[in-house]
């Protein structure tokens, strides 16, 4: 009798295991969530200053980052300080940071929060105003910040979630590895944007 109940046991732990996997596999393949290799839609947002940006616009000139989460939270503040730091190391060689806001509560309240967070905070790069989400539900959110790096041609190619402790390091690495291509003074490209 007791080894049945172990093996019942056993086999319990295992379903639910399985049960789990299952839908962790359903909710990472959900349709509209978007993957590495897929190609991320335009989309046009209002940032800070009530100037609509689109990301089109950066296509084939330059590579994004899109930092999605909160500025109300410590850690989602202090990630975009540290873009500002690689938004200036590399803004002049075609990188553009870019910041997707989830909170829409906040600047129902509060219509001026996102400029005032950029100025007190010295941030320089777009804060976007995603206030119905429809912008950020594409991209799988489990964990917060979540960096998206998007290259000249569109196409996703990196998703680093959370604040991991090497996260500037990170970062970094894939900006220099998608950049745009450089131009010579006589304006054949000098590399190649990796395909």
């Amino acid at each position: 009798m007791k080894q049945c109940l172990i093996i019942l046991g056993a086999l319990t732990i295992l379903l639910a295991g399985s049960i789990y996997a299952d839908q962790a596999d359903k909710e990472a393949s959900k349709p509209g969530l978007l993957k590495i290799g897929d190609r991320v839609p335009d989309f046009t947002l209002k940032d800070q200053n009530g100037k609509e940006w689109k990301l089109s616009t950066c296509k084939g000139t330059k590579t994004v980052i899109l930092a999605i989460g909160s500025v109300m939270c410590e850690c989602g503040r202090d990630a975009l300080k540290e873009l500002q730091v690689i938004q200036d190391r590399y803004g002049s060689r075609g990188l553009q940071v870019v910041h997707l806001n989830t909170e829409p509560w906040q600047l129902d309240w509060d219509p001026e929060y996102l400029g005032r967070f950029a100025k007190e905070n010295k941030i320089g790069f777009p804060l976007l105003a995603d206030k119905d989400l429809i912008v950020s539900s594409q991209f799988p959110m489990d964990r917060m910040p979540l960096l998206c790096l998007v290259d000249a041609k569109g196409v996703l190619r990196f998703m680093l979630p959370g604040r991991p402790g090497d996260y500037v390091k990170q970062v970094t690495k894939q900006v220099e590895k998608y950049l745009p291509p450089l131009q010579k003074s006589d304006g054949k490209q000098k590399s190649k944007v990796p395909s």
